[in-house]
């Protein structure tokens, strides 16, 4: 101020004293002004700074909180079965053990079986919370009895009729092997097997080659994956059970009168080897009215179809070639050569279900070695009704359907022949001694040969001659039928020399 005086005494010497003080006034507001601004400066500089510093000390503050939070802040797992809300777990490797020990019991509880467990109804919700603390454990021991169990295994079907369910498919396949191995008499397709003459077919045959074409089922089988109770699931012993005897019929029957087996086994459809093999006292002739049968039967859900190429090694006999002198007495008979037998081989097609003969089929045959014939000479003072012993075919244009031997465990004693001429006729010369029905053989003549020799004509449709009757060799005496125990029409022809049945074959 002292300076700003001389300056206003200095220049009021040289001015109006009014000029000099507006001068003064002005350059005083001008530095009050300057100053006046310069403080109100510093005032806001100071409030800024107070207030970024403010925003910096809460952001600050936020952020800290904020990674509180979020460092507190547990994730974990809700967990579901269906839409009900079981409880919640850590993580999802909690629920991958617990679905480990889970399948690790349930394959200990069923060894014999391939088990699965069904993790599908269980599903999981992610979720986040501070300070969450899991119920893991409580949840497992929850979820421990949800998760549904089940054995993987495969259907099988016969027909359209459920079997069951087996462990797997090398089981189901395994088992169908197993059941056409039972009936198999070669389980190598192709094997010869040669057996003693005391196995054979015939009882003259001195050896047989047997050779398997084909096994087949004949029922249609299919197999499916199936999902199962794995209490449900059969054992290899339960399912051969099933697939080869079944369910059995328990069935007893009392003879009646005028009854067969053959009519039983018809009229029951029971077969007739099962009536033989469970009642092995019974016989055909001998039927007792008021008799008690045993006809349970298993009725197997497979059955085996093997095709067989049987062939045998059959001894023939010597045929009896006759000449004749009219000055020696009727059946007076001088040997001139001895007969000697020779071989032929019989060939045939046998078909059999589960290992019983369902059809045989008469393929060829072949002399190996010809029979040399035994001359005889014999008086002509015939004496009517006594045979040459030379026998000759009753059929014309035979064909042979089923052999001499063993047929369904019984001994089938003679042949059958069928031919497009349904004549039958006298084999050699004889008198009819029978000519009615009888059991088992419906129509029947029966022919004394007066040589030792008789031969019986079974399953005629009619008779032509009656008892007491001299026929001669190739005389007509019947038709052929399909009466007795027939199952179709054919002749049923034997032969018995002194009593004892003998293979026709052998003669013709």
């Amino acid at each position: 101020m002292e300076r700003s005086d001389e300056h206003l005494q200095e220049e009021g010497k040289n001015s109006q004293p009014s000029n000099r003080w507006n001068k003064l006034l002005s350059a005083w507001r001008s530095k009050a002004a300057t100053a006046s601004a310069m403080h109100w400066v510093r005032q806001s500089r100071k409030q800024i700074l107070m207030s970024v510093g403010g925003v910096v000390i809460i952001t600050a503050a936020a952020w800290g909180g904020n990674a509180y939070v979020h460092a507190n802040t547990v994730e974990y797992l809700e967990v579901y079965k269906g839409d009900q809300l079981i409880g919640t777990v850590s993580s999802q490797e909690d629920l991958n053990k617990l679905y480990e020990v889970r399948l690790q019991a349930m394959n200990e509880k069923y060894p014999n079986v391939h088990m699965k467990i069904d993790t599908s109804v269980i599903r999981t919700v992610d979720a986040a919370k501070f300070k969450e603390v899991p119920e893991t454990e409580e949840t497992l021991k929850k979820l421990e009895t949800m998760i549904p169990a089940y054995a993987e295994g495969v259907e099988l079907k016969v027909n359209d009729l459920v079997v069951g369910v087996v462990k797997d498919q090398d089981t189901a396949d395994k088992l169908l092997l197993q059941v056409q191995e039972l009936y198999n008499p070669d389980t190598k397709k192709g094997k010869e097997v040669k057996t003693l003459s005391a196995n054979t077919r015939s009882n003259n045959a001195t050896k047989v080659m047997s050779r398997v074409e084909s096994v087949s089922l004949r029922e249609r089988v299919a197999m499916t994956e199936k999902d199962t109770d794995p209490n449900k699931v059969l054992t290899e012993e339960e399912a051969m059970q099933m697939l080869t005897k079944g369910k059995e019929k328990i069935f007893e029957y009392t003879v009646q009168k005028g009854d067969t087996v053959y009519s039983i086994a018809k009229e029951h459809n029971v077969a007739m080897e099962t009536i033989y093999k469970n009642n092995p006292d019974v016989q055909e002739q001998y039927l007792q009215i008021g008799q008690k049968l045993n006809l349970t039967e298993s009725k197997p859900l497979l059955t085996v179809k093997t095709v067989e190429t049987y062939t045998e090694f059959l001894v023939t006999e010597p045929q009896k070639e006759i000449r004749y002198d009219d000055s020696m007495r009727s059946g007076e008979v001088k040997v001139v050569r001895e007969g000697k037998q020779g071989m032929k081989r019989m060939t045939y097609k046998l078909t059999k279900d589960n290992g019983n003969l369902t059809k045989e089929e008469w393929i060829d045959q072949e002399v190996i070695t010809p029979a040399v014939s035994k001359i005889v000479i014999q008086g002509t003072k015939v004496v009517n009704g006594e045979g040459t012993g030379s026998f000759a075919y009753p059929v014309s244009g035979a064909t042979l359907t089923s052999g001499f031997g063993e047929r369904w465990g019984r001994m089938h004693k003679g042949i059958d022949l069928v031919s497009s001429d349904r004549t039958i006729m006298a084999a050699d010369d004889g008198v009819v001694v029978f000519a009615g029905v009888k059991n088992g053989y419906g129509n029947t003549i029966i022919i004394n040969h007066r040589n030792g020799y008789k031969t019986l004509y079974g399953h005629l449709n009619s008779i032509d001659v009656n008892v007491g009757d001299i026929v001669e060799k190739g005389q007509a005496i019947a038709v052929m039928g399909n009466t007795g125990d027939s199952t179709g029409t054919h002749l049923h022809f034997e032969i018995h020399k002194d009593d004892v049945i003998q293979n026709p074959l052998k003669y013709l």
